[in-house]
């Protein structure tokens, strides 16, 4: 095997500096890509929680408008009571309660009486069972639906929601969506002044 001889060659010092900076500027780079990143997740972390603590009142004032009658009975007051100061950990926790509370006054009377608006321990399981057997329950994407409907009192999230409403729903929700299209409109009356 023949030997090569690698000559050396002396490299000026201002490339050396020109390669360092390449190297320093590709770290500064990551760092910003990912201070960047982790902005974004605050930004969405702190809208999250502001809906957490918008939404609840505006869904206790959303039920007194649209169901005076129920807002007021026993089981409502005590599910609605201090809703504005309670601690939502999620969504899905905030959408679990608005399901409860709709659920509970859309079934609180006729021969598919679940719950009892004057009786707060009232609460039929079988016919509880017996409505989701037939599929009759609040679907997870109207209620996400609903929120994004609060907090950005849009015609278009207004409409979506219109849209994803189950047959059974119209007529226990109409209430519900005519008094979000007039939130709406309040919301856009005032950002035309």
């Amino acid at each position: 095997m023949k030997k090569t001889k690698v000559k050396t060659y002396h490299i000026p010092s201002f490339l050396l500096e020109a390669i360092e900076l390449e190297v320093e500027l590709e770290d500064i780079g990551q760092r910003i890509d990912a201070a960047r990143l982790k902005m974004e997740k605050i930004k969405s972390d702190r809208q999250v929680h502001e809906n957490l603590h918008i939404v609840p009142s505006l869904f206790k004032l959303l039920i007194h408008k649209c169901y005076p009658k129920e807002a007021n009975s026993p089981l409502m007051e005590k599910a609605l009571k201090g809703v504005h100061k309670r601690e939502f950990k999620n969504i899905e926790e905030l959408r679990d309660f608005i399901a409860a509370i709709l659920f509970s006054i859309y079934f609180s009377e006729g021969k598919d009486k679940v719950f009892d608006l004057e009786n707060p321990d009232f609460y039929d399981d079988e016919k509880c069972q017996a409505l989701f057997d037939q599929e009759i329950y609040i679907p997870e994407n109207w209620l996400d639906q609903l929120i994004r409907c609060l907090v950005m009192q849009d015609a278009k999230e207004d409409m979506i929601l219109h849209n994803l409403t189950p047959e059974w729903m119209w007529p226990k929700c109409f209430k519900l969506l005519l008094e979000l299209y007039s939130m709406t409109k309040e919301s856009i009356n005032q950002k035309n002044k």
